[in-house]
């Protein structure tokens, strides 16, 4: 009896491993996604930098982007992660930026808070981490994030980027894992070229891995 093809990966709601000609990813959502990102640019950050520029990527070939930040780490304590969006290759450092969120964190110690965040436009810049400070990542630090940004090249329309976020923070002697969840509208009608990351008071980032993917 002859044997026909079956398609293994409809049939599981789990991962099917890459070694059994999988992908590696979770859902059926995710899965239908994997064939609809192209890698765009990849910055891997290995040694102190002032400021990483993803800048330049944006085309009429993709309306949406993902961008991938991994591991990111300070070279020095207690300093916040920040971003503003460039126009032409350059920063904008006006007031801007608005922003809407939520957040939840917990102690070392296993108390949890969680609260709103956000404002209209007090900041010239996006704080990447907004409720806690990062250290130095001598202790296994780091900081990761998944950014969406919606149509960065309209000129018709404020751009809207969205991440969700996850780090090691610091604050008053505690130590926290902390996530957020945001909503930015960069209030522009300037094309964007793309995204500047940097430390407050001029500190370096030391480590970190940023990917930027087009959306089909």
């Amino acid at each position: 009896m002859a044997l026909s093809k079956i398609d293994v990966s409809n049939m599981l709601d789990e991962t099917l491993p890459v070694a059994n000609g999988g992908t590696g990813v979770t859902t059926a959502a995710n899965l239908a996604n994997t064939g609809n990102l192209v890698l765009l640019h990849t910055t891997d950050v290995t040694s102190n930098t002032s400021v990483v520029d993803i800048d330049g990527h944006f085309s009429s070939d993709y309306k949406n982007y993902l961008m991938l930040v991994s591991n990111v780490q300070t070279a020095t304590d207690n300093k916040a992660l920040l971003f503003r969006a460039n126009v032409g290759g350059s920063a904008q450092t006006g007031t801007i930026y608005g922003t809407a969120g939520r957040y939840t964190r917990v102690t070392s110690g296993g108390t949890k808070s969680d609260g709103s965040l956000g404002t209209w436009n007090t900041y010239s810049t996006q704080y990447f981490s907004w409720v806690n400070s990062l250290n130095d990542g001598s202790d296994g630090d780091g900081f990761s994030a998944t950014m969406y940004i919606h149509e960065p090249l309209d000129t018709t329309r404020f751009k809207k980027i969205q991440y969700t976020n996850d780090y090691l923070g610091s604050d008053s002697g505690n130590t926290y894992v902390v996530q957020e969840t945001q909503g930015v509208m960069v209030r522009t009608l300037s094309a964007l070229s793309g995204l500047r990351f940097y430390l407050d008071s001029s500190a370096n980032i030391s480590n970190g891995n940023f990917k930027l993917y087009g959306i089909k």
